[in-house]
């Protein structure tokens, strides 16, 4: 249950919500659940209130979309009083959560396998009711992937560098895209292309102009996060890193930020180590794992949707 908060108002909420959506089902009560996470970590109870802001990126379709009367019960951010931004997005059910005055954030992301239980569920028939309540009384750590900081963008020095990067992340997240790459303001790359395809041919087309651009990525792994390096690359974003990156970027001081973070990025079968992540699985130096990855046989040139700032 939620930590913070008495059955019995969680309850009051849940009704609150029934009456404005109309019936009881999963999403209503995950778009409750993920408003009151925002309002506990936001402090938004304290005395004097705060004003919260709320984007809510999601599939515009039942049953997805019952989440959005949830978080407004719970939050008060409507569409009407412009508090309450909604993004097209098929990756899940995703809010982010800040108040008036403050960069402080709250992320909070449906967990993957979350969303695939409830979908086969449903098409064996199960009540929107007993959904709902299996929803209720999931652990929070269960249900939702949940960050709250102050965003460690403020610890970017240059003011391009940090707009660059929300222009990237942002546009990665609302444009459904795998990569995009973003330099002064303008797009130098963008692509929706699988793999780590994507990203060489951004660097086999660039080169140079990479530096100090930031980048927006789908998946990040080893190969990625060596080819950034090496770039001198300015910041990443990652909607799913792995250890290894990770760990490349960290030992490098490459500021990143992630959603999810897995053990490895594996094949297209989930079998064994992606291709490219294999080339470099036991490469420690960027200019090696360069010369590697632009050689590598099987490697084609990815079409890109925007290039050149255009």
């Amino acid at each position: 249950m939620q930590k913070g908060f008495e059955q019995k108002e969680l309850d009051s909420a849940i009704c609150e919500a029934v009456r404005l959506h109309g019936h009881l089902g999963p999403f209503l009560v995950i778009g409750v659940r993920m408003g009151y996470i925002a309002k506990n970590l936001l402090n938004s109870h304290a005395k004097g209130g705060v004003i919260l802001h709320a984007i809510l990126r999601i599939p515009m379709v039942v049953p997805f979309s019952c989440a959005i009367d949830g978080v407004q019960v719970t939050t008060h951010c409507t569409v009407g009083n412009q508090r309450l931004s909604l993004k097209r997005w098929t990756g899940g059910v995703r809010g982010s959560f800040t108040i008036g005055g403050s960069d402080k954030l709250v992320d909070v992301h449906v967990r993957r396998r979350v969303i695939e239980h409830l979908k086969k569920r449903m098409l064996e028939g199960a009540a929107n009711q007993e959904l709902a309540e299996e929803i209720l009384q999931l652990p929070e750590d269960k249900l939702f992937v949940v960050s709250s900081s102050e965003p460690l963008l403020h610890q970017l020095k240059n003011e391009e560098t940090r707009k660059d990067f929300k222009i990237a992340t942002n546009r990665l997240i609302d444009k459904n895209l795998t990569l995009c790459i973003v330099k002064g303001g303008k797009i130098l790359f963008e692509s929706r292309s699988h793999g780590v395809t994507g990203f060489l041919t951004a660097v086999q087309e660039l080169k140079g102009n990479l530096e100090r651009s930031c980048v927006a990525d789908k998946i990040v792994g080893k190969a990625v996060a060596l080819l950034c390096v090496h770039f001198k690359i300015g910041a990443v974003y990652a909607d799913t890193v792995s250890r290894p990156a990770k760990a490349i970027f960290e030992k490098c001081s490459l500021h990143f930020e992630y959603g999810h973070l897995v053990e490895n990025v594996l094949n297209a079968e989930r079998t064994s180590l992606c291709p490219f992540e294999r080339l470099v699985k036991n490469v420690l130096d960027p200019s090696d794992a360069y010369e590697k990855l632009v050689n590598h046989g099987s490697m084609r040139k990815a079409k890109p949707l925007r290039m050149g700032g255009r």
